[in-house]
């Protein structure tokens, strides 16, 4: 397609202009130097109790955590440590067991364990693996990375009837692994960076019968990705991302495979194809101008039609957005003004039943004029247009709608050498309003946010104390939501800081269709005491509410918790 051909254009000429540097190596420095062996890092505990009255339990009435953040150093490598243990147990009957750890000497770091690495945005993009790699990061320029691991543990069909009584199950999953690299060469001007990710399911890690039976499926991946950014001078940067995966949905799938285009034939040969491989791109690119008063950025992404990456969670795909982004200074950088439109459009293939566009404007300011006063304002407008694309159109399928959202915030601060006062205000607006007065009954709405707070503190006391105010309104034409309270609070500190406690106590009443119906009290308080030179840290945590039901079917209810922590720093 000549949209396709525009992007690899775009990404051969800015690869053309971005320049390169010869690498060196760089020896290790005598080991001997070192301190041999040191230990430093955090343990802790939590124990937790919880009673509830007059409501459905969501939580054991005991329970209890153990972590730890220890960090080794055996001749000057560093080997930090992270570990998570609980009773409590995942759906699939596993306790909650993460540890990693990341060894690292200069510029070279050894990576075991659960890791949640970041190679590409189009390839591996946070998602967590338990297995093995190294990153490394020479003075010089030169980056690579390699990972490889699990990422998914297999999980056999076997619900619990508890389960299935409140409504839910957890489904087999099966076990995947998978590898990943990355090679780039980075300096303060210049980064370019090539990713590759390859993961595949393992279809015997779970019954075939029940899997099949259920429509799981096993899948396979392979992603290349292309990340470059380069300042042509100090005031002009350029960004450019690139992805192309090839995504097999089903391995067992009988039939032929589509045209996957030239990149998604050249990575073919690395996993199973049929009729269930789908073959897509994403590219992203952004060019932004600085002054010293004013600024722009313009922003393009798109996202092809079934774009996934068993590296990533979540991938919104089968999208285009281009936005602009404004900005300036005014008034020796009293006032700042930054602005953004866009439009966001998906089907662009025109394959899909349903066809939308979004427009998309706001507007952020800040000011402050002296320095005891701030002010923050916000405005954004979003419209869409959605309508049936392959059939003939009927109103039912044409949706216009437009969401709108102010909102500002304003802080006055009046600063002494004993005693401190802050007041703040807030306001937010936001409405949501459908062009069409059937769908309108049930789907337009508006919402009224508006808190104040008033902070007072007397410093040679160490004593500090708030009150605030909120409310919050929710309407629709059917029905309306309301509710509004006051929050105070008491923070003190004695014995040099070392013992620190807090009290808030909040009362709120809760509207429906502007008739009450339920009062919550709520009560919290925390004491912290550190000793020892800050080694040791306890704290108590109390939590308390109250509801009474003020309105017919309304029931009263109580809920309680206490929370008891220890943590050692060593």
């Amino acid at each position: 397609m000549p949209e396709q051909k525009y992007f690899k254009l775009l990404i051969i000429i800015f690869l053309f202009f971005c320049c390169f540097r010869n690498l060196s190596a760089q020896n290790l420095e005598n080991l001997s130097s070192q301190k041999p062996f040191d230990i430093s890092g955090n343990l802790g505990i939590r124990l937790i109790s919880f009673y509830s009255q007059g409501r459905e339990s969501y939580r054991k009435p005991f329970s209890w955590y153990l972590n730890g953040n220890p960090v080794l150093s055996i001749y000057g490598i560093t080997l930090p440590f992270s570990f998570t243990v609980s009773e409590q147990q995942r759906s699939f009957r596993q306790p909650i067991n993460m540890i990693g750890v990341s060894p690292y000497y200069k510029w070279f770091t050894l990576h075991l364990g659960y890791q949640n690495l970041s190679f590409g945005q189009y390839t591996l993009a946070g998602n967590t693996m338990l297995g093995a790699g190294f990153e490394i990061k020479h003075p010089k320029g030169l980056y690579a990375g390699f990972m490889t691991g699990r990422f998914n543990k297999a999980i056999d069909y076997d619900p619990d009837p508890n389960e299935i009584s409140q409504g839910y199950v957890v489904l087999p999953e099966y076990k995947r692994t998978g590898n990943s690299f990355k090679l780039g060469y980075v300096t303060d001007s210049t980064c370019l960076a090539i990713s590759f990710l390859k993961a595949a399911d393992d279809e015997k890690s779970i019954n075939k019968l029940q899997a099949d039976s259920l429509k799981i499926n096993p899948a396979q991946n392979v992603v290349i990705g292309l990340s470059a950014q380069h300042y042509f001078t100090k005031k002009l940067v350029v960004n450019i991302e690139y992805g192309n995966s090839v995504y097999t949905q089903n391995m067992n799938d009988s039939g032929p495979a589509s045209d996957l285009g030239v990149i998604g034939k050249g990575l073919s040969g690395m996993l199973v194809t049929n009729g269930s491989t789908i073959s897509s791109q994403a590219f992203e690119s952004s060019f932004a101008y600085k002054e010293k008063w004013y600024g722009v950025r313009f922003r393009y992404k798109r996202i092809g039609d079934g774009y996934q990456t068993m590296g990533a969670y979540y991938f919104q795909n089968d999208v285009r957005n281009i936005t602009l982004e404004p900005w300036v200074q005014l008034w020796k950088k009293m006032l700042r003004i930054n602005a953004s439109a866009g439009i966001q459009k998906n089907n662009l293939k025109n394959e899909s039943g349903i066809k939308s566009e979004r427009t998309v404007k706001s507007l952020r300011i800040n000011f402050r004029p002296a320095k005891f006063y701030l002010l923050n304002a916000t405005y954004s407008n979003y419209e869409i247009d959605r309508t049936r694309h392959i059939e003939r159109l009927d109103s039912i399928y044409q949706q216009s709608s437009t969401t709108k959202n102010f909102g500002f915030n304003q802080n006055f601060n009046f600063n002494g050498e004993k005693h401190q006062h802050m007041i703040m205000t807030g306001y937010n607006y936001m409405q949501l309003t459908n062009a069409d007065s059937i769908q309108a009954s049930y789907s337009d709405y508006h919402s009224n946010t508006f808190m104040v707070s008033y902070q007072y503190g007397y410093q040679p006391m160490n004593i500090n104390m708030d009150i605030s105010y909120n409310y919050n309104e929710f309407k629709m034409q059917s029905t309306s939501d309301k509710t509004t309270g006051i929050d105070a609070g008491f923070y003190k500190s004695l014995f040099k800081n070392n013992l620190k406690i807090s009290l808030n106590q909040s009362w709120n009443k809760q509207f429906a269709s502007d008739e009450p119906y339920r009062q919550i009290q709520r009560t919290r308080a925390k004491v912290t005491y550190r000793i020892d030179k800050r080694k040791h840290y306890f704290t108590l945590r109390y939590d308390f509410t109250k509801a009474k039901g003020l309105a017919e079917n309304v029931k009263d209810y109580k809920l309680r918790t206490i929370d008891f922590g220890y943590q050692y720093n060593f």
